[in-house]
């Protein structure tokens, strides 16, 4: 009987310890990998390579031109990768055919295979762009978010610029957008998905613009 106890006991014990064990950082080993030099840098979240490739950096976005801090993100950009070889850990193609990547840049492709850290995440921990969640990468967002959180907390970037805005938005809980209250695209969202947030708030929780109604508008330099 004793016996029977103890390895009651043990089992119980290492499911306990499985279950509430922190989950490691995803691996992007298995992502199909590509190697380029970059040629053009377009923005703060795009780029293209010298054989014609073009790349959009996964699971982030950086402000669009006229935006508040788009010239200072494509200026980080444009520092840390023109002319450089970079290691693009591919997720997806876009509508416009651009390959959807993690990147990953060092002074050659066996330091760049090696280094954890993605310029995607890089992007985030600076202020200079947000996290933008889309279903190719949601394994990764909860990483990126946490590095998001501590730039806002942290005034990186646009983040001092963001908190000036003292607005509402309605977000969707589902695809992790928020929308102008006025936008056509609000009543069409199930009640069950809507959130009334603070512009800030909405940050804080991982959700990205809407490309409709502007809902940064008057967020310009």
């Amino acid at each position: 009987m004793k016996r029977v106890m103890v390895s009651v006991i043990l089992i119980v014990g290492l499911f306990f310890c499985l279950g509430f064990r922190e989950s490691p950082a995803p691996q992007m080993t298995s992502l199909p990998e590509k190697v380029c030099r970059v040629k053009w840098v377009y923005d703060g979240d795009s780029f293209e390579c010298r054989d014609g490739t073009e790349v959009r950096l996964a699971a982030v976005d950086a402000p669009e031109h006229g935006m508040y801090g788009a010239e200072a993100a494509k200026q980080w950009l444009r520092r840390r990768i023109r002319g450089k070889v970079v290691v693009l850990r591919v997720v997806d193609r876009d509508r416009y055919r651009r390959f959807i990547a993690f990147v990953f840049v060092g002074v050659n492709v066996k330091e760049a295979r090696r280094l954890e850290q993605t310029l995607n995440r890089a992007l985030v921990e600076s202020g200079r762009g947000w996290v933008y969640a889309h279903p190719s990468v949601q394994e990764y967002l909860p990483n990126l978010i946490e590095s998001q959180r501590q730039a806002m907390a942290a005034g990186l970037g646009i983040w001092p610029a963001v908190a000036r805005l003292k607005r509402h938005v309605v977000g969707n809980r589902r695809s992790l957008r928020f929308h102008e209250p006025t936008c056509s695209s609000v009543r069409k969202m199930s009640h069950r998905n809507r959130v009334v947030l603070t512009l800030w708030e909405a940050f804080r929780r991982g959700m990205a613009p809407a490309r409709d109604c502007q809902p940064l508008r008057g967020f310009t330099e």
